[in-house]
């Protein structure tokens, strides 16, 4: 072949490599991150991994399916995460927000005012919330479309 990669160059190129969604930072200031694990498993390992980022508050915009299993998947991030925003999904199996929210309730976890879509909560919160905090959007994949086809970050989002 034409062309010849190192053992080396293909190490590396792999490390660089990163899969778009998974614990990805779309904002800085305040910090907005994206995550489509939606199940235990992977609600327990970012958990951990927002463990290690203490002393910011962290504001979860969340959205699943119906039939994944939302309660050990929030259970895994109660103890990281301050307020919860339930999120209106433009999917049929979606989990409606106000069940989402009256699960979370029951659960013990504080949930935020604002309504509407991933987008549009996203949108408000990184508007309204500190510098320092860290806005999750977590769940399904349509919760994290959602933000990234909206487009939660326009220029006058980041004055």
């Amino acid at each position: 072949s034409p062309f010849t990669v190192s053992q080396d160059q293909i190490k590396q190129a792999l490390a660089a490599v990163t899969v778009p969604g998974r614990r990805q930072i779309v904002n800085k200031s305040p910090t907005v991150m994206l995550d489509v694990g939606h199940n235990p498993h992977a609600a327990s390992a970012l958990a951990t991994c927002l463990e290690q980022v203490s002393g910011r508050r962290v504001h979860c915009v969340i959205g699943m399916l119906a039939d994944k299993d939302i309660i050990d998947t929030v259970f895994a991030l109660l103890p990281v995460v301050e307020l919860w925003y339930p999120a209106e999904l433009a999917a049929e199996r979606a989990a409606s927000a106000d069940s989402m929210r009256l699960t979370l309730q029951e659960m013990g976890a504080r949930c935020g005012v604002d309504k509407g879509s991933a987008a549009e909560i996203c949108r408000k919160l990184v508007k309204t919330v500190a510098k320092n905090d860290l806005i999750l959007v977590f769940g399904s994949f349509y919760t994290v479309a959602d933000v990234i086809q909206y487009g939660v970050l326009t220029t006058s989002d980041k004055d």
